[in-house]
C-alpha cells in the first residue's frame, strides 16, 4: 500500500528528545507519489486530479492520505474540495494555534479563505482535522540552504536532525548541540558548489519565557552575526542560519571538528618545540589577528538604541556622547560580545568582540589548509563545545581540565567608569599568545601552573590593582607572576637566549600587547599593527628557517620556571622528577610524514571494506575532540549483533568483567579510545565490591581501541600508524622486506636526527666478533680482533661495526647450548660455524643473522659464541668489559619472545584486529585493537627474567625488541612502535638513554631511581659489571640509592646457584646474587644527605688501593634496637626473610635527611650480620641481610662501632 511504502521512507528526528517525531526526507515524496502509484493505490481518483496531485500538491495528497485511512471513503471528496478550493502544497503547513472563539483549540492561526473553503466540516470532522492537522508536519521538514539566512518555523516543525550529541554545553543562556542533519535538508556549505556541511553546531538559546522585547534583541543578535557573515576572512565563523521556532530560538554554525584552542593545547602535556608547531602557531596568529583587524574595522548601519537590557539572551549598551562603540553581550555566563558601531564620529565604528579566549577560537581540521599543518585553520567564534561534561565524568577521582571564566583575559579597564575601545580584544589577544608560547615551551601541565600562579581568587589575571586603592580610579600594573614567567623565559630559556620566533613574540606581546592603562588601554596596538608585527615575524620564519623558528637543540637542560620564591637555578630539567612508573602514548607525526615512511605505510595498509555498522555508529565521529559515547547498559552492546564497533566494544566488556546493566563513558585520549566503567544500576553485589573489582581498562587507565589515521586527515592529535602489521614466517631467511625496511628506517632517523644517540667516543671492539657476511650465501666464522683492528676502530673505522644479541640462553636440561669452547670447537668455528644440521646455528641465532645482514652489517657478537665458555673459558675477563661489548654495538637485537636458542624470534604474529572508518570528507580512519604495550612485551617478557638484562639494555645505544606481539625500537628519544606509535616512560627513558648513566647522574638528584622494579631475576650466565651498583662517587648519591634496593614482594630471595666453572661471585650488597622483584626507596636528594665516612665504593676514592677484583664495601657497622612497642616510623625489610623482624642488630647507615635537629633525623641503613673473617688480616666479614629506615633514637650512638668489608 501506499501509505505503508511512504512510512517506510519516515526518519526518526532525534533533536527534541522529549518526543518522537518522524520525518520525511525532502524529495522522497516525490520517488513515491507517482501516476502508477496513485492509481494503484486510489483507483477512483479521475485524471484531472492526479494531474493536479503530481503538479503541486504531493505533500498534501500524503498528508490527507494519512489523515483519512480510517475512512477512506472521504479522500476523494477531500481532494477534490482542494482543488477546487486552489489548496496546494504552498498553502501549507498550517500552522497551528488556539482561537479565543474556538473550543477545540485546534484551528489553524491562518485567516485564508483558502483554509475556509478547503476543510468542508461534512468531510472533515475534529478528529480527521487534528490529525491532519498534526500529520502534515512530517512533510514540511524545512531545508537549511546557504542562500537565506533568517528561518521563521512554527513550533511543530519538525528539524530534520538525524543524529545529535548525547551531551550539550549549557550555559546560563544558551546550549551548544553537535549535530548532523539529514542531507537531504542540509545545503549549508562553505563555499558556492562546495560539499555541505555535515556536522553543524547548533546554539539554543534557553529564553525562558518568550517575551516581545527579548524576541527584538534576539533578532538584534541574528543582526550582527548576519553582518560579521559579510566580512570574508577564514578566521572568522559564519553564522549558517538564525532560527526562529515556536518559542525557542537557534543559531547555526558549522561544527569545529577539530575543539578549541583549549582542547588543541589540553592535547599536549609535554613542551612543544618543534619547528612546525611554532611556524603553525604564528601563522595562525597571524590570521586571527588580520580577522580581529576586519572585525575592528567592519563598517554598517547603526544599531537603534532603544531596547531594553535583558538578561535572558543579551545586552543593548545604549551609545552615549564619549562612547565611539555600542557593546551588544551575549548569552553566555560573562557576557559573550561583539560591538556594533555608533553613527556619527570620524574614524569610529567596528566591531568588538570582547570575550575573544582559547575556548572561543575554534579550531577546523577539514578546512583547506597545508597537507602538513598539525594545527589547521582557527577561526574566531563566541560559543563553547560540549566537551567538559564528559571530561567532568572519567576525572572525578582528581583535577579536572582547568577551564577559566572569561575574566581571566579582560583587560584592567574593563572595571572602569570609561567606556571600552577595541584595545580590550588587543589585551586578550596579548593574554593568548603569552599562554601559547608557554605551552610552547613547557606543555599544557605548566600551563595550568602558570595560570594557577596568577590567580587573583579563583580566577587568573595578567594584571593586579594595587592594594588600597580603588579598582575605579587605580593604575593597574603587570601581575607579579605574569612578570616572573617572562622574565625567567626571555632571560633563562634557550629560546630566547638569541634572536628567534619565541623571543619576538615575548617582546610583542610584553611591550605592546600586555600594557595595562588608566581608561581606554592606550598604549596598546592596534589590531592592524599587531597584524603587522605577527607578519614580520612570518616573513623572518619563512626566510630564515629553522636558524630563526628553533634555535635550542639541546633539549635535556631546559628549566622549568620554578615557582614563586624559589632560587633561579640552571640544570633543572623539565622533567628532572617526574620518574615514575606511567606510561604515554604521546603523538609523534613527524617520523611518519617521512617520504619513505609514507610510501612504506601505503604498501602496509592493508585493504578493507569498511565497518558494519548500526545507526548510533555510524555517527562515531573519534576523530573530533569533543568525542564522547555514554551508555546506560553495556547490554546494549550486546545485542547489536550486526554493528561491528558494539561487538567489538561488548567483547572488551565480556573480558573485563563488565556487568550488562553497568553505565559506561567512553571518551578519546589523543589516539586512544579509553572507558570509565561505574557500577550497575541494580545488582546483586554492591556498588563498592563493583568499584574494587575494576580493571585499568574500567578506570580509564589503558586504552580500549588505539586509533589510528592516514595523512589525508589533518588531525595532529591522532597518530599516522598501521592497523595491521606484515605476516611473519617461521622459515628463517624469508621474513618480508617491509618488515625490515621499517627497522632500517628507525636507525636512519636515529643517525640523523637525534645527536644524543651518537656514540661520543669509542673505547674497544670485543675480543671476538662472528662474521656473517652480507649474504645467505656467505660463511659465518668468528673472528678474533688484532690490536690494529682495535687502533683502526678507535681512530674511526667502521670496518667492524657490529650488532649485539641479547637473548636467553635457555635450561640446559632442556636443550643444548650451542657454546664456543677453548680447544677444538674455537678452532673450528674459526674456520666455520656451522649454519645448519644437529650441531648447527640454533633458530634465534639465524634470525639474528639475518636481521644483521638486513641492516647491512657484516659482524655479530653472542655472547655465547664470542665469550669462550667451560673451564678454562675467559668469561671472567670478558664479564669486565660487557659495558663496551653493548655501548659500541650499531645496535642491540633483543631476541624478547624467544624462550632459548632454539626457540627463534622472526616468527609468526596473531593478526590484529581492526574496523576501518570513514570521515565526512572520505578519509579512512582506524579503530584497532590496543597492541602498544612496551611493559607487557617486553619489560615483564621472557627475556627481562633473565637476570642482569638491565646491564644489556642500559648500556645499549639503541636497541631492536622483537615479541610475540610486535617489534619495538627504543633509544634515546623514547620507545617506537610497529603500529607507528610512540610510548614514553620516565623509566624508560632512564634506560633507553645511550648515555646511561652520565644522562642520569647530571639530572637534579630528586631522581627516584625505581627502574629497576619488577625486574625478575632468574638463572643467568652472563654477569654485570659492578653488579648492578652505579658508582658516581662518595658524596653525590647515585651509589648510596642505587644500594637501597629491597625485596619487591612478600617471597623471600633465594641466592643463585651460580655453574661452578664460571667462578662468579656476586656480593650480598648486590640484587644479582637474588632471584626475586626488587624496589628501590624514593628518596629525593634535595631532602637527605648521603654518608660520606660510613661507606665507601670499592671503585673510586684512592686510585691506589683500588684493586679490580675486589668486590667489597668498606663500611663502618653500628648496632640499632627497635625498641618495643614498635614505632611506625621504623621499617625494616630483610632479604631472604618474610614476616616477624627482629627488634636488635647491626646496620650500616647510608643516607639521613637533611633538616631538623639530630634527634629528628630518620636514617636509611643497610642492615648486616657477620659472616667470618679475612683470611690474611682478620677483618671483619659481613654480609648484607637486609634494608630499612629508622629513627635516630633506634641507633645506639654510644656503643662501639666498628670498621668491616661488606663482601
Amino acid at each position: 500500500m501506499l501509505i505503508n511504502d511512504i512510512a517506510e521512507k519516515y526518519i526518526l528526528g532525534t533533536f527534541d528528545n522529549s518526543q518522537t517525531q518522524f520525518f520525511l526526507p525532502e524529495g522522497q515524496i516525490r520517488e513515491l507519489i507517482t501516476e502508477p502509484s496513485l492509481r494503484e493505490a486510489v483507483p477512483e481518483l479521475p485524471d484531472d486530479i492526479i494531474k493536479w496531485i503530481l503538479k503541486n500538491s504531493h505533500k498534501l495528497f500524503a498528508t490527507t492520505l494519512k489523515s483519512l485511512q480510517s475512512d477512506t471513503t472521504l479522500l476523494l471528496p477531500a481532494l477534490k474540495r482542494f482543488k477546487d478550493a486552489r489548496f496546494e502544497d504552498s498553502c501549507m503547513p498550517i500552522p497551528i494555534g488556539p482561537r479565543a472563539n474556538d473550543e477545540d483549540n485546534e484551528s489553524p492561526t491562518s485567516d485564508t479563505d483558502a483554509w475556509e473553503r478547503a476543510f468542508d466540516p461534512e468531510v472533515w470532522g475534529r478528529q480527521h482535522r487534528i490529525s491532519f492537522f498534526q500529520d502534515q508536519w512530517i512533510f514540511f521538514a524545512p531545508v537549511f540552504q546557504t542562500s537565506q539566512y533568517l528561518y521563521d518555523l512554527c513550533a511543530e516543525h519538525i528539524l530534520p536532525v538525524i543524529w545529535k550529541h548525547q551531551l550539550s554545553h549549557e550555559g546560563g543562556f544558551a546550549a551548544v548541540h553537535k549535530v548532523e542533519m539529514h542531507k537531504a535538508h542540509r545545503r549549508l556549505s562553505p563555499k558556492s558548489g562546495g560539499e555541505p556541511y555535515k556536522m553543524l553546531a547548533i546554539k539554543a538559546i534557553l529564553l525562558g519565557n518568550m517575551t516581545d522585547s527579548t524576541d527584538e534583541i534576539w533578532e538584534k543578535e541574528a543582526k550582527a552575526l548576519s553582518d560579521t557573515n559579510t566580512i570574508e576572512d577564514k578566521h572568522i565563523i559564519k553564522c549558517l542560519a538564525a532560527v526562529r521556532r515556536g518559542d525557542n530560538r537557534y543559531f547555526m554554525f558549522p561544527w569545529a571538528d577539530g575543539g578549541t584552542l583549549r582542547d588543541y593545547w589540553n592535547e599536549s602535556q609535554q613542551h612543544s618545540r618543534r619547528p612546525n608547531v611554532i611556524k603553525e602557531a604564528v601563522e595562525q596568529l597571524y590570521g586571527l589577528s588580520g580577522a580581529l583587524m576586519k572585525l575592528h574595522e567592519f563598517k554598517d548601519e547603526p544599531v537603534p538604541s532603544s531596547l531594553e537590557s535583558s538578561t535572558h539572551l543579551l545586552t543593548i549598551q545604549e551609545p552615549d556622547s564619549e562612547r565611539d562603540v555600542v557593546t551588544v553581550q551575549g548569552p553566555h555566563e560573562e557576557g559573550d560580545s561583539v560591538t556594533v558601531p555608533k553613527q556619527g564620529d570620524e574614524g569610529s565604528g567596528g566591531l568588538r568582540h570582547g570575550d575573544l579566549k582559547p575556548e572561543n577560537i575554534l579550531r577546523f581540521i577539514e578546512d583547506e589548509t597545508d597537507d602538513d599543518s598539525e594545527l589547521c585553520t582557527l577561526k574566531i567564534a563566541d560559543m563553547g563545545l560540549a566537551k567538559r561534561h564528559v571530561l567532568a565524568t572519567r576525572e572525578r577521582n582528581g583535577a579536572t581540565t582547568t577551564i577559566y571564566a572569561t575574566r581571566q583575559y579582560e583587560p584592567p579597564e574593563r572595571g572602569k567608569a570609561e567606556p571600552l575601545s577595541r584595545l580590550y580584544d588587543v589585551w586578550s589577544m596579548g593574554c593568548i599568545i603569552l599562554d601559547y608560547i608557554v605551552w610552547i615551551l613547557y606543555g599544557n601541565n605548566e600551563l595550568n601552573r602558570f595560570n594557577k600562579e596568577i590567580q587573583t581568587g579563583n580566577i587568573p589575571r595578567y594584571f593586579h590593582i594595587p592594594e588600597g586603592e580603588h579598582a575605579d580610579q587605580a593604575e593597574a600594573i603587570i601581575s607579579q607572576g605574569v612578570e616572573r614567567w617572562m622574565e625567567f623565559i626571555r632571560t633563562r630559556d634557550p629560546e630566547c637566549r638569541k634572536k628567534s620566533a619565541i623571543r619576538d613574540l615575548l617582546d610583542l606581546v610584553k611591550t605592546k600587547l600586555l600594557v595595562p592603562s588608566k581608561s581606554t588601554g592606550l598604549g596598546r596596538v592596534k589590531a592592524s599593527e599587531l597584524h603587522e608585527e605577527l607578519g614580520k615575524i612570518l616573513a623572518k620564519i619563512k626566510n630564515d628557517n629553522h636558524a630563526y623558528v628553533l634555535t635550542a637543540t639541546n633539549l635535556d637542560i631546559i628549566e622549568k620556571v620554578p615557582p614563586p620564591g624559589n632560587h633561579l637555578t640552571s640544570g633543572t630539567a623539565i622533567d628532572s622528577d617526574n620518574f615514575d612508573d606511567k606510561w604515554y602514548l604521546p603523538i609523534d607525526n613527524i617520523f611518519a610524514r617521512q617520504h619513505k615512511v609514507m610510501c612504506l605505510i601505503k604498501r602496509l595498509t592493508p585493504s578493507a571494506s569498511l565497518a558494519q555498522l548500526c545507526n548510533r555508529c555510524q555517527h562515531l565521529s573519534f576523530w573530533t575532540a569533543d568525542f564522547s559515547l555514554v551508555e546506560d547498559k553495556a547490554s546494549k552492546f550486546k545485542g547489536k549483533k550486526n554493528c561491528q564497533f558494539c561487538q567489538l566494544i561488548w567483547g572488551i566488556c565480556q573480558n573485563n568483567g563488565v556487568e550488562e546493566n553497568a553505565k559506561l563513558v567512553f571518551w578519546r585520549d589523543k589516539s586512544v579510545l579509553k572507558m570509565e566503567g561505574g557500577p550497575p544500576t541494580r545488582g546483586n553485589r554492591p556498588p563498592s565490591l563493583v568499584m574494587q573489582d575494576k580493571s585499568d581498562i574500567l578506570q580509564g587507565r589503558a586504552p580500549v581501541l588505539s586509533l589510528l589515521r592516514d595523512r589525508a586527515l589533518k588531525l595532529d592529535s591522532i597518530q599516522i600508524g598501521l592497523p595491521q602489521l606484515p605476516d611473519l614466517t617461521n622459515s628463517p631467511f624469508s621474513t618480508p622486506k617491509e618488515f625490515f625496511e621499517l627497522i632500517c628506517l628507525w636507525l636512519q632517523d636515529c643517525d640523523e636526527n637525534h645527536p644524543g644517540c651518537r656514540r661520543e667516543s669509542r673505547t674497544r671492539l670485543p675480543t671476538r666478533l662472528i662474521h656473517i657476511g652480507k649474504s645467505n650465501t656467505d660463511k659465518v666464522v668468528l673472528y678474533e680482533t688484532t690490536g690494529e683492528d682495535q687502533r683502526q676502530y678507535r681512530k674511526g673505522s667502521d670496518k667492524y661495526s657490529y650488532v649485539a644479541l641479547s637473548h636467553r640462553w635457555g635450561d640446559p636440561r632442556k636443550c643444548k647450548h650451542f657454546v664456543t669452547l677453548p680447544g677444538k670447537v674455537l678452532d673450528e668455528f674459526k674456520e666455520e660455524i656451522p649454519s645448519s644440521g644437529e650441531f648447527g646455528l640454533p633458530p634465534t641465532f639465524q634470525h639474528a643473522i639475518e636481521v644483521a645482514r638486513w641492516l647491512g652489517k657484516e659482524y655479530l657478537w653472542i655472547d655465547s659464541i664470542c665469550i669462550l665458555q667451560g673451564l678454562h673459558g675467559d668469561f671472567k675477563s670478558e664479564a669486565k668489559v660487557m659495558e663496551d661489548v653493548f655501548s659500541s654495538a650499531y645496535c642491540v637485537i633483543a631476541a624478547s619472545r624467544a624462550e632459548d636458542q632454539r626457540d627463534g624470534f622472526l616468527k609468526p604474529r596473531e593478526k590484529r584486529k581492526f574496523l576501518k572508518f570513514e570521515t565526512s570528507a572520505g578519509n579512512p580512519f582506524y579503530a584497532c585493537e590496543p597492541i602498544d604495550d612496551f611493559k607487557r612485551d617486553v619489560l615483564d617478557g621472557p627475556l627481562n627474567r633473565r637476570g642482569w638484562v638491565l646491564q644489556e639494555r642500559a648500556l645499549a645505544r639503541r636497541t631492536i625488541y622483537f615479541t610475540q606481539v610486535q617489534t619495538y625500537f627504543e633509544c634515546g628519544e623514547g620507545v617506537r612502535c610497529e603500529t607507528l606509535s610512540k610510548i614514553r616512560q620516565t623509566q624508560t627513558e632512564f634506560l633507553g638513554d645511550p648515555s646511561f648513566p652520565q644522562k642520569i647522574k647530571n639530572k637534579t638528584r630528586g631522581i627516584k631511581i625505581r627502574d629497576f622494579t619488577g625486574l625478575r631475576l632468574g638463572s643467568a650466565y652472563d654477569a654485570q659489571v659492578r653488579f648492578g651498583i652505579f658508582d658516581d662517587g662518595p658524596d653525590k648519591g647515585f651509589f648510596h640509592r642505587s644500594l637501597l634496593w629491597r625485596r619487591g614482594d612478600n617471597e623471600p630471595m633465594v641466592p643463585i646457584p651460580w655453574p661452578k666453572d664460571r667462578f662468579i661471585h656476586v656480593p650480598t650488597w648486590s640484587w644479582m646474587g637474588r632471584t626475586g622483584v626488587i624496589d628501590y626507596f624514593n628518596l629525593d636528594g634535595n631532602q637527605f644527605d648521603w654518608e660520606k665516612d660510613d661507606i665507601h665504593p670499592p671503585w673510586t676514592g684512592n686510585e691506589a688501593n683500588v684493586q679490580p677484583d675486589v668486590v667489597d664495601l668498606e663500611a663502618t657497622v653500628r648496632q640499632f634496637d627497635l625498641g618495643s612497642p614498635r614505632n611506625p616510623q621504623n621499617s625494616i625489610t630483610f632479604d631472604m626473610q618474610v614476616g616477624n623482624v627482629q627488634s636488635k642488630g647491626e646496620c650500616v647507615i647510608v643516607a639521613r635527611t637533611k633538616y631538623g635537629g639530630a634527634n629528628k633525623k630518620n636514617y636509611y641503613i643497610l642492615v648486616v650480620s657477620a659472616s667470618g673473617k679475612t683470611a690474611t688480616t682478620g677483618e671483619p666479614i659481613y654480609q648484607r641481610i637486609g634494608v630499612g629506615h629508622i629513627t635516630y633514637s633506634c641507633i645506639l650512638w654510644n656503643h662501639p662501632k666498628i670498621s668491616v668489608r661488606i663482601s
